[in-house]
């Protein structure tokens, strides 16, 4: 959409994502993270700036990080043998 606002890259409304378009400048890691913050507010029905928010990204960004050092392990030790 043309514009949500100061400071607002997208939403939900009527079950529709909706992204502004000057976020399509910022970049495609902006875009990505937008588009998945909209994404978890209509399907897991977090709020913005809550705790739940942020315990749930958390815990996807950690879950993520132990499966990278996981997979790091295991080409390592197999490099050495």
């Amino acid at each position: 959409v043309e514009g949500l606002g100061a400071s607002i890259f997208g939403t939900v409304r009527n079950n529709m994502i909706l992204i502004a378009k000057p976020t399509l400048d910022l970049g495609v890691r902006f875009i990505a993270s937008t588009l998945y913050e909209e994404w978890l507010h209509k399907t897991q029905s977090l709020k913005d700036e809550s705790r739940a928010l942020q315990n749930f990204l958390f815990e996807k960004l950690f879950a993520m990080t132990e499966r990278v050092c996981a997979l790091e392990r295991s080409r390592t030790q197999k490099a050495a043998v």
